[in-house]
Parts: structure tokens; C-alpha cells; sequence
């Protein structure tokens, strides 16, 4: 089940959210129509899917990739198109990245920090991503689950905050992690014009 933001039960949690959401990622967010509050992240990461993917869609999603997300683009109908991530440090190879868009993508996938290897993408791989999006006119739907847990000098930029990438980035994101609460009640979605899913 999923509560939209104007449900009176869940309007102070939307109020907090788009407060964090202008703090931590410098990003406008309006707590009455921009976000989704769902029982959990992979319900929230489904309803993106559902909502974005249709039939014959390609999803790009890089390798390695939390199972889920497959399961997911798969139920859509959608056609997952896996791009490989370079060992050891995981980088975002961008040639690799760019010759894996067809006429058919409609999404990227970016997970990050990312499940399961821990990297978090640099800001350069970031521009890579968000320049191939709004060239190639798709969405990014990210699973920001661990944007609070980094190590070393690694510091999490959300895609939403990159210029052009607010209006076509869909994020999830859930308390689970970052408040040891795994299989809480509460991840989001935020939306604006399709922006953000929590």
C-alpha cells in the first residue's frame, strides 16, 4: 500500500523529508505532492518500475546489481541490460556505459553507495550518467538506501542535484539502514514530476 503525500497520517514525515532532501542535496522539493510513503524500499523501487517501464523498455542497471532490481523490470515487462562495473575499485566504465543505450532504454538504474560492493560513484562518474540521461531523454531511478553510510574521504552525491537531473531522477530511499530499522514500515518516494521516490 501505498500513502501519497496529502494523507493527513503522513504529512509531518513529507515536511521532514523534503526539509532533508533541501539540506543534505540542495534540491526544492514540495512535501505535499512530491513524495510516496511505501512500506519499505523494494516496494518503493517496484512502484518506480511500474510506474516509469513498459513493455519492451530497456532498464540499464550496472553489474554487480542487487537481485531485486531484475525481478522488478522483469514484472514491468521491461528488458534488463546489465553494464558491467570495472574490478576492483568498481568504476563506471563510460565507454561501456554509453554503447550499452538503445532507442529502447527508458531508465537507468544507479545504486549508490552501491549494494553489494560498497563504492560510492564519484561525481565524474555521476556526470557521465546524468549527461548520457538527458542526452539520451530517460530516466534515473536510484536506491539511495546507504547514502548515509561512507567511509574514508567518500562522500554520496544524489544524481537529483546535478543540473538537468532533478526533474528526470526518480529516488528511493528507506530508513532501514541508516536507523538499523531493516524491514521497517517507512521508505519513500519522491516525486516531482516523477522526481522522487523515498
Amino acid at each position: 500500500r501505498i500513502w501519497m503525500a496529502g494523507s493527513r497520517h503522513v504529512q509531518g514525515i513529507c515536511d521532514v523529508l523534503a526539509a532533508t532532501m533541501k539540506r543534505d542535496h540542495g534540491l526544492d522539493v514540495d512535501p505535499l505532492t512530491d513524495f510516496a510513503i511505501c512500506c519499505g524500499q523494494s516496494e518503493a523501487f517496484a512502484a518506480a518500475i511500474f510506474a516509469v517501464i513498459d513493455p519492451g523498455d530497456e532498464v540499464l542497471l550496472f553489474d554487480p546489481a542487487y537481485e531485486t532490481y531484475q525481478t522488478c523490470i522483469e514484472l514491468a515487462r521491461g528488458v534488463p541490460v546489465y553494464v558491467p562495473l570495472d574490478p576492483p575499485s568498481w568504476t563506471l566504465h563510460a565507454d561501456k556505459f554509453l554503447k550499452s543505450f538503445t532507442r529502447r532504454t527508458k531508465a537507468v538504474i544507479l545504486n549508490s553507495p552501491h549494494n553489494p560492493t560498497g563504492k560510492v560513484f564519484s561525481r565524474a562518474e555521476l556526470l557521465i550518467i546524468s549527461q548520457a540521461c538527458q542526452q539520451m531523454d530517460c530516466f534515473a531511478i536510484t536506491d539511495e538506501v546507504y547514502e548515509y553510510i561512507t567511509y574514508d574521504e567518500n562522500k554520496h552525491i544524489s544524481l537529483a542535484s546535478l543540473p538537468g537531473m532533478q526533474e528526470r531522477t526518480i529516488i528511493t530511499s528507506s530508513l532501514s539502514k541508516t536507523y538499523s530499522v531493516t524491514g521497517g514500515l517507512l521508505s519513500c518516494i519522491a516525486v516531482q514530476s516523477y522526481s522522487f521516490l523515498c
